[in-house]
């Protein structure tokens, strides 16, 4: 499976280099899906039920939409790489 999402990548790469696409809009946009695909699967397992799932109705625990956060942190970059985020850990020694 590896090899078909590293194929595919490339394919989506070359593609946005010859259409002259922003580079880090790209790298960017598949970054979020990185991102953001593991922490739905990571809310689906905490909640016990699938998106859109008639379980979830009523039940006060429900998926209440998502909204966009801007974090202003005084710690800056994190230029040494001294930080890491635990819960991706996981999913790249997984993944790549």
């Amino acid at each position: 499976e590896r090899g078909s999402l590293m194929s595919y990548l490339n394919t989506e790469l070359t593609i946005a280099l010859q259409k002259n696409k922003s580079i880090p809009e790209f790298s960017r946009r598949h970054l979020k899906v990185t991102i953001n695909d593991p922490c739905q699967t990571e809310l689906t397992a905490f909640l016990g039920y699938e998106k859109y799932d008639s379980v979830g109705w009523n039940s006060g625990n429900s998926r209440n939409g998502c909204y966009n956060h801007v974090l202003d942190t005084k710690y800056g970059k994190n230029c040494r790489f001294k930080f890491y985020v635990i819960v991706l850990e996981s999913f790249i020694s997984k993944h790549f």
